[in-house]
C-alpha cells in the first residue's frame, strides 16, 4: 500500500452482525470512485470474505477481530482483510464455476459460494501471511485486467 494512496481502515469485532455493517462501509468508500453496481459488488466480496473468517479462520470465536483495509488509487481499489487464526489452505484454486440445479429448491447449495463469487467479481486476489497475520486482497482495477494470484 503507497503510505500516499487515500486509504480507510475498518476494524470489527467477528460477530456476523457486524458484517454488513462493514459491507456498508465498503460500499459507501467505494461509490466515491466507482458506480453503484461495482460499489456494491466490491463491499459483497467483503461481505463474503469476513464471513469465511468468522467461520473458518475464527470458528465463530466473537473475541477475535479482523480489519479491512479500503486503499483507493487511480487503478484501482484494493480491500486488504488482515486476521489470525487458520488460513486459507496453501495451493487453493477458487471455483471457476459453481453447478447447481436452480429449478431443483430442495437441494440448492448452503454454503460455498462465497470463493466462487469473489472470484467472478474481483479482478485479482491474494493470500498472504505476515507474521502470523492472514491478509486476503481483493483488487477491483478501474480497468479490467483479471488475475488471480496465491
Amino acid at each position: 500500500m503507497n503510505a500516499a494512496s487515500p486509504h480507510i481502515v475498518l476494524t470489527a469485532s467477528s460477530t456476523l452482525e457486524h458484517v454488513s455493517l462493514v459491507g456498508a462501509a465498503v460500499n459507501g468508500i467505494c461509490r466515491s470512485i466507482v458506480s453503484e453496481g461495482e460499489a456494491y459488488q466490491i463491499g459483497l466480496c467483503v461481505v463474503e470474505a469476513c464471513n469465511n473468517v468468522i467461520e473458518h479462520a475464527y470458528r465463530y470465536d466473537e473475541t477475535q477481530t479482523f480489519s479491512v483495509t479500503v486503499t483507493l488509487t487511480a487503478e484501482e481499489i484494493s480491500c486488504s482483510m488482515r486476521y489470525g487464526g487458520y488460513s486459507f489452505p496453501e495451493g487453493i484454486n477458487l471455483p471457476t464455476q459453481f453447478n447447481f440445479d436452480p429449478n431443483d429448491i430442495d437441494n440448492l447449495p448452503e454454503g460455498g459460494m462465497g470463493l466462487f463469487i469473489m472470484g467472478q467479481l474481483m479482478d485479482k486476489i491474494e493470500i498472504t501471511n505476515e507474521n502470523n497475520i492472514n491478509i486476503l486482497t481483493l483488487t477491483k482495477f478501474l480497468h479490467n485486467n483479471k488475475t488471480i494470484v496465491e
